[in-house]
Order: C-alpha cells, then structure tokens, then sequence
C-alpha cells in the first residue's frame, strides 16, 4: 500500500541495464494488445494488458534510477487499508466513504471489509470530480483575470 517501506527488497537496475532499458522502454508498442513474449522456440504469447502496465511502469522508473518494489494488494480490504489507499483518514473512511454507501462494504466475523474493485471504482469517480471541479475553478479564475 503507497506510504509504507514495502517487506520486499527493492529491485534496482544498475548503470549497464538503465542502457538496456532505455532500449526496452522505445522498443514497447503503444498499444498493449500488440506486446507479446517470444520464447526461445518462437512461440508468442499475448501479454495482459494488466501486467503490460506494470512492465511500463517497471521500465520507467528503473530506466530513470529508481528502484522498484512489487506488492501485492488483497482483492478485500481491511477499513484502515481502505482509508491508506484513499490516503483519507480511518474515522473519515468510515464516516463518508463506507456509512454513506458511496462504497459497499461487508462483514467478516467482528470486521467490515470493502472489495478492492469497488474502492478502486469509488477512487477513478472521486478523481474525476475533483478534475472537473479544478477545471471549472480554473476556467472561473482566467475570466476573473485571477491567472496570467
């Protein structure tokens, strides 16, 4: 989850593989319906458009120096892991996130869980909002003279 040190050892490229890469990163289709794997005895296989985002993702950042740490995400989430994903407070999460309905939650022993599909859901909506508020807020600044 973004903001802890994840338990895994990060992979780092060295100097040598930040050329290759570099290499890699041009040679990626645009499209990800188009990259395939080759193996040895030629056979192509189809690469995932979900794995395809993170090979793209992978390859800039090590390309650039950074290093790079896969985690795992659980398709349930605990509330707390919820809120860190939103990086929205627990009490906050509860309050206008999961009692307001705006993301279904369910009940496993004494714990409530939210489905990782429906936060993600929640979050692409919020994002969108907030885009379109800024863009609003933006367009109202220019024609108060408020920007340059």
């Amino acid at each position: 989850m973004a903001g802890r040190i994840a338990r895994r050892e990060p992979i780092t490229a060295s100097a040598r593989e930040r050329k290759a890469l570099q290499r890699v990163k041009s040679a990626l289709p645009s499209l990800p319906r188009e990259a395939c794997l080759i193996a040895a005895g030629g056979k192509r296989s189809r690469i995932p458009t979900s794995l395809y985002r993170v090979l793209l993702e992978a390859v800039a950042h090590l390309s650039r120096g950074n290093a790079v740490v896969l985690q795992p995400v659980p398709a349930e989430l605990t509330l707390a892991q919820g809120a860190e994903l939103l990086n929205v407070p627990v009490p906050f999460f509860v309050e206008k996130v999961i009692e307001t309905g705006a993301v279904p939650s369910h009940v496993i022993g004494p714990h409530r869980r939210v489905a990782l599909r429906d936060l993600l859901a929640y979050k692409r909506r919020r994002d969108a909002r907030r885009r379109a508020a800024l863009r609003r807020l933006s367009r109202e600044a220019q024609r108060l003279g408020i920007y340059e």
